[in-house]
C-alpha cells in the first residue's frame, strides 16, 4: 500500500453530494491498521465488504455502516473521555488550518487544498469531466500531501535530510540577518552556501563596516573577553570557537 494512501469520498458521504479524493497520511494509516488488528483479535472476520469503522459491541461485525450522526457521537464520546469539550467539527477546522499553513509555505496549491477539503472548483470539474484523475496527477498529489503531513500529523518523527537542510539554511539566514546582512546581500553573495572560512571573512568585513557607520562593534580573541567586559564593553556573541564580538554601550 502506498502512503499517503488514497481515500475516495463517495457522493453519498459528501456534504455537497459530489465525489472527491483525498489522502490518509502515515500516522492515520497506522491507527487504522491497529484498529483493524484489534477487531480481528476480538474474533471478527474481516472481508473486503466489512465496514471500516463499527460501533463497539458484544457481536463484532454485525453492525450496519455508521451514519453521520453516529460517527459524530462516537467522536464526541472519545473527546469527552479526554476532558475536551470540543465539537467533532473541530477536526475539520484542524485539517483546514494545516492546509492553510501548507499553502502559505508554498507546499500545496490553492486548487489542490480546496479539492482535498471537498470543495467544488477547477480540480473537481476536471475530475467529473474525465471521470478520473490521471495517475501522474495522483502521484504528484500524494507527494505533496506527504509534505503537508508535517502540519497534519500529531506524532513526532525524525526529520528527513531535506528537512534538516531547510532548517539549517533557515538558521543561517537568521544569523546573517542578525549580523546586519540584508536579504539582497545574502542572495547576491550566496552567503547561505558559502564556505565557513570565507563566510567568517565576510562577517568580519561587515562588522568593520558597522564600526565605520557609527556602530562601535569589535572582534576580539575570546581569551580577552573578561578584560573587555571589565573595561565597559558589552558582549554580543561568539564568532566561532576563538573569537567574540563586543561593542561599546550606547551613551
Amino acid at each position: 500500500m502506498k502512503i499517503p494512501t488514497v481515500v475516495r469520498v463517495r457522493s453519498t458521504l459528501s456534504k455537497k453530494r459530489h465525489e472527491y479524493m483525498t489522502f490518509l497520511p502515515e500516522e492515520g494509516c497506522n491507527y487504522v491498521k491497529e484498529y483493524l488488528e484489534s477487531r480481528m483479535k476480538n474474533g471478527e472476520k474481516l472481508t473486503y465488504d466489512s465496514p471500516l469503522v463499527v460501533l463497539e459491541g458484544p457481536l463484532p461485525g454485525t453492525h450496519e455502516r455508521l451514519r453521520t450522526q453516529l460517527v459524530s457521537r462516537e467522536i464526541r464520546k472519545s473527546m469527552r473521555k479526554l476532558n475536551y469539550q470540543w465539537r467533532p467539527y473541530v477536526l475539520r477546522s484542524y485539517f483546514s488550518m494545516a492546509l492553510d499553513l501548507s499553502e502559505n509555505k508554498g507546499i500545496v496549491s490553492h486548487n489542490w487544498r480546496e479539492y482535498w477539503m471537498g470543495h467544488t472548483g477547477e480540480i473537481s470539474a476536471r475530475y467529473f469531466t474525465n471521470k478520473k484523475l490521471a495517475q501522474e496527477m495522483i502521484e504528484e498529489m500524494r507527494e505533496t500531501y506527504r509534505k503537508c503531513s508535517t502540519y497534519l500529523e500529531t506524532g513526532r518523527k525524525p526529520l528527513t535530510e531535506e528537512e534538516k537542510e531547510e532548517l539549517n539554511k533557515g538558521a543561517k539566514k537568521w544569523y546573517l540577518s542578525a549580523m546586519g546582512f540584508t536579504d539582497e546581500e545574502i542572495v547576491k553573495y550566496n552567503l547561505i552556501e558559502m564556505d565557513p572560512e570565507e563566510l567568517r571573512e565576510k562577517i568580519r568585513d561587515k562588522l568593520k563596516l558597522n564600526v565605520n557607520n557609527g556602530h562601535p562593534q569589535k572582534i576580539i580573541p575570546i581569551r580577552d573577553l573578561r578584560k573587555y567586559i571589565e573595561d565597559g564593553w558589552e558582549y554580543i556573541r561568539d564568532l566561532g570557537d576563538k573569537e567574540a564580538i563586543v561593542r561599546l554601550p550606547e551613551n
